[in-house]
């Protein structure tokens, strides 16, 4: 059985994010990248996420990965929808990485000619 695959919350980010938020500082871990959900166990959909600080790659960094059932409650819901330019860099190497290796949703080659497309 094929389930309904939710839509990109803005048609600017890269193949495979669905929704990036800022909490505005609110916690440490103040940005949040959804990925898209994949079909997992008995056929419902999973959805993986990333949340980090401005600084994930610092000694007092934060960069956490988490995994939920799809749909779920609204987690973000009070958050901010942003752009993928928006993220810190290091955030952004963060998704680029998750996206290039653990998600194996895109290559390099893709992700790089993305973002040469959006320059």
């Amino acid at each position: 059985m094929r389930l309904p695959q939710p839509k990109r919350a803005r048609p600017d980010y890269p193949k495979g994010v669905r929704r990036i938020t800022d909490n505005g500082g609110r916690s440490g871990d103040r940005y949040t990248v959804e990925y898209e959900p994949f079909e997992g166990y008995r056929d419902e959909l999973y959805q993986d996420f990333v949340t980090t600080s401005g600084e994930p790659y610092w000694p007092q960094g934060i960069c956490l990965h988490g995994e939920r059932r799809w749909p779920g409650a609204p987690r973000f819901w009070y958050d901010r929808i942003i752009a993928f330019a928006d993220l810190p860099a290091d955030c952004q190497r963060v998704v680029r990485e998750d996206l290039i290796s653990e998600l194996e949703l895109v290559t390099v080659d893709e992700f790089e000619s993305e973002e040469a497309s959006d320059a």
